[in-house]
């Protein structure tokens, strides 16, 4: 019974990584792009 919830954690906690792994790459891609398009818009703003 033990080994059995071992291995179901081991799962969960493999699943957990991953979706943070990509919620992670998400919100950096994201906070660049941000950025990307502040910087487009003060120069916009500043000609």
């Amino acid at each position: 019974m033990m080994y059995y919830k071992d291995k179901h954690m081991k799962k969960v906690i493999g699943r957990t990584q991953v979706i943070f792994a990509y919620i992670y790459e998400v919100s950096i891609e994201g906070f660049l792009m941000t950025l990307k398009w502040q910087k487009l818009w003060l120069a916009f703003l500043v000609e």
